[in-house]
């Protein structure tokens, strides 16, 4: 049995963070299991079994979300048994099979295999390769930073401006979203 399994990077939308008995479901991700096997697994002629997760205890089923979510199931298993594939071979099959046989996965293949094959595309790269695709993710995980820094840099000038009319720091920070401490040290810098 071939098995992989594909971690999706989006978060559970509100519908699943439910907090029954304490239970925290608001910081798992979706997981995608596939199994491709050679032999009979179910009783039934499909080839595709798909299942999701299901908290019996709090009788709450994660493959329920509600309408325009991106997020489908926290966690999604599917057999694909190859015995019963057979000549006609459904779409998702197909775009499974292109997938495990290391073929391009057609353009409207599902996002979570689409994914895989970008991974496991970027391991055949050389290590030359792979540096320079870090490079690339370093350089934008760094403009990402001084854009977050000039964001704040700019809600201290507006805050010093303020406090320089004479605004309450109460309300300075609650108009620039920063938090009321930081607004207070920029008040005592200013006197």
């Amino acid at each position: 049995m071939r098995l992989a399994v594909i971690s999706k990077t989006t978060m559970p939308s509100e519908a699943l963070t439910s907090e029954p008995n304490n239970s925290r479901y608001d910081s798992l991700r979706a997981i995608y299991v596939i199994c491709i096997v050679g032999f009979e697994q179910f009783l039934d002629t499909k080839p595709l079994h798909s299942f999701c997760l299901r908290d019996d205890e709090n009788d709450i089923n994660y493959g329920q979300v509600e309408a325009g979510s991106e997020l489908g199931s926290l966690l999604n298993v599917t057999f694909l048994e190859l015995s019963k594939a057979g000549g006609v071979v459904e779409k998702r099959i197909a775009d499974l099979l292109d997938f495990f046989l290391g073929n391009d996965v057609s353009t409207d293949a599902k996002a979570y295999l689409k994914e895989a094959q970008m991974m496991t595309d970027e391991q055949k790269l050389s290590s030359e390769e792979r540096w320079m695709l870090l490079r690339k993710d370093m350089a934008r995980v760094d403009r990402l930073a001084q854009m977050e820094y000039a964001v704040n840099e700019g809600r201290e000038t507006i805050a010093r401006a303020a406090l320089l009319k004479g605004l309450a720091p109460d309300f300075v920070a609650e108009i620039t979203g920063l938090e009321l401490a930081i607004v207070k040290r920029i008040q005592a810098e200013l006197n």
